[in-house]
């Protein structure tokens, strides 16, 4: 039987249908590749990966590297394993916010890690990657952010979805962030996959371009997930953020999804522990 609930391991198993921005891209891989060749050419570069993004796992293979992978739910290093096999890594059953590293790890990387954990978790989530680091360690969190008094629309949302009704598959790449924003309940502080499937069931019935991306946007799970998106108010999570470590620089992918002419708005942030 086919796993549906996220705790079971169903995100994991239609992960295969979404695409940058919502994992990683090429260029910023690239990036991040960089990071970690210049922290293993000082020496040490033992690498913690926060979840078990296939991405990164197949960078560090790439670098020669064998990661530890931490991840709350076994279904999902499965799943996520069965296209690369499970080779030169090690895996750790824990919650990211009940992790007991020690000064283990000289870089830890996490794919939308701080969008997947509520914000009133994020103190002690970024406690617990700090205790992990070395000194002089890097964090490079991957994650959506917005700006301060940000809002989106539903027509924003709809009108991507005009342009892009012949080439459904890449509703992510296109649409991501404008429907996470034009969605957001901001009294929960978080983005509702139900809620949206919900809009574009309701919108798809007057507009037919909506119609045109509906399955390929319920082959991403959103009809049947309860999952739910923080996505930080950008200053205030560098404040925070702050607390724990030094900010270094922002990176961004050079794929120009939107119009070709915008970064991809997802940044890569270069945290160093003191």
């Amino acid at each position: 039987m086919e796993e549906t609930s996220w705790k079971e391991g169903g995100l994991a198993r239609r992960w295969q249908y979404y695409t940058p921005p919502a994992r990683p891209s090429p260029s910023e891989l690239e990036l991040i590749g960089k990071q970690i060749e210049k922290k293993k050419a000082e020496g040490s570069c033992d690498v913690l990966v926060l979840g078990v993004t296939e991405e990164y796992r197949l960078l560090c293979r790439e670098l020669g590297i064998a990661p530890t992978l931490v991840d709350f739910n076994a279904r999902n290093y499965d799943i996520l394993s069965e296209k690369i096999g499970k080779r030169d890594e090690r895996f750790v059953l824990s919650d990211w916010r009940e992790m007991q590293f020690q000064e283990e790890f000289d870089i830890v990387l996490g794919d939308n890690v701080l969008n997947v954990v509520m914000g009133k978790d994020h103190e002690k989530l970024l406690g617990r990657v700090r205790d992990s680091l070395r000194k002089g360690g890097l964090f490079l969190p991957r994650l959506y952010t917005r700006k301060e008094g940000e809002r989106g629309s539903e027509e924003e949302v709809l009108r991507i979805f005009r342009r892009i009704r012949n080439e459904p598959e890449n509703v992510i790449m296109h649409a991501s962030r404008a429907f996470l924003i034009a969605y957001y309940d901001f009294e929960k502080d978080a983005v509702f996959y139900k809620d949206m499937w919900n809009a574009f069931a309701r919108a798809a019935e007057r507009d037919e371009a909506v119609a045109a991306v509906l399955g390929a946007i319920e082959k991403l799970g959103y009809k049947d997930s309860e999952f739910c998106l923080h996505i930080p108010e950008e200053s205030r999570f560098e404040e925070m953020a702050g607390r724990f470590f030094r900010k270094e620089g922002v990176m961004h992918g050079s794929e120009d999804y939107l119009d070709r002419s915008k970064p991809i708005p997802v940044p890569v942030y270069i945290f160093r522990k003191q």
